[in-house]
């Protein structure tokens, strides 16, 4: 009996492959590390995404080419990502209302060509955990409230500190839009005067103003700019409070607990 009998030419090929292949590192289309943790063949093997440790069995192919997604790859303004959960991005091919919100805290946070048009924007960012959309719809699904009427309710992470920059549970509220236009305070014009003031027809002394329920009301003629916004700013604190009272039913506590006892402190 010959025992020198010759092996078959692809004897120990798949052998080979599976100790060349197994954690071989590539990067997905989002930039993300994977490794395949186990080949068991061209068209069956395991990837293991290197930061989030989630997996996936794809083929070796997929996974030369990058063409892996995890739910953790950062798609949203390479920033965020999706995340593993029950909350839908689309529903009936409609966007839900929390990854609108989600998407559109990134873009302000995120996007240069946006910040260019909204430069009130610039500096602004996104806390850690609301990267992930799951964790934040769920926040949106335990802290969003409706009021009758089609009032809009809009999120907003100044309600609470007009200086703050952070969007985070910490900070962020829903507020009805008629409130969050009301606490915009804004310079008028170019930036030349102050909040609520205007030059009367002369343009030697100065008329503060302010809107209230869509009516512009004139508060008076003043010698000086300041004593002017110190009239405004008055009326601006008892706008607000009186705002505050009407939506009391449906605001959540600490919010209608700052909003009554609301203080005009926003730095010129």
């Amino acid at each position: 009996m010959n025992t020198n009998k010759k092996l078959p030419k692809n004897y120990n090929s798949f052998e080979q492959r599976k100790a060349d292949r197994e954690w071989q590192k590539r990067r997905n289309n989002y930039d993300s590390l994977m490794t395949c943790i186990e080949y068991r063949g061209a068209n069956d093997i395991t990837v293991q995404f290197d930061e989030s440790g989630y997996e996936v069995n794809t083929t070796w192919a997929t996974f030369n080419k990058g063409s892996i997604s995890s739910p953790y790859d950062k798609t949203v303004y390479g920033k965020a990502w999706l995340g593993e959960g029950k909350y839908k991005t689309f529903d009936d091919g409609e966007a839900t209302y929390a990854y609108k919100l989600f998407w559109n805290m990134h873009k302000r946070c995120n996007s240069t060509s946006y910040q260019n048009v909204q430069p009130t924007y610039v500096g602004c960012s996104v806390c850690d955990e609301w990267n992930d959309f799951q964790v934040f719809a769920d926040w949106v699904s335990q802290n969003f409230y409706d009021i009758p009427h089609d009032c809009r309710i809009e999120l907003d992470k100044n309600v609470l500190d007009a200086n703050n920059k952070v969007y985070c549970p910490e900070k962020c509220r829903f507020i009805p839009k008629p409130l969050n236009l009301i606490l915009n305070v804004k310079r008028n014009g170019v930036g030349t005067l102050l909040a609520g003031v205007t030059l009367s027809a002369s343009g030697k002394k100065y008329v503060a103003q302010i809107t209230e329920y869509g009516q512009v009301m004139n508060l008076g003629t003043y010698e000086t700019e300041l004593e002017a916004h110190e009239a405004y700013r008055v009326e601006k604190q008892k706008y607000v409070r009186q705002r505050a009272e009407e939506y009391k039913e449906y605001l959540p506590s600490d919010i209608y607990d700052y909003l009554s006892n609301w203080v005009y402190d926003i730095e010129e």
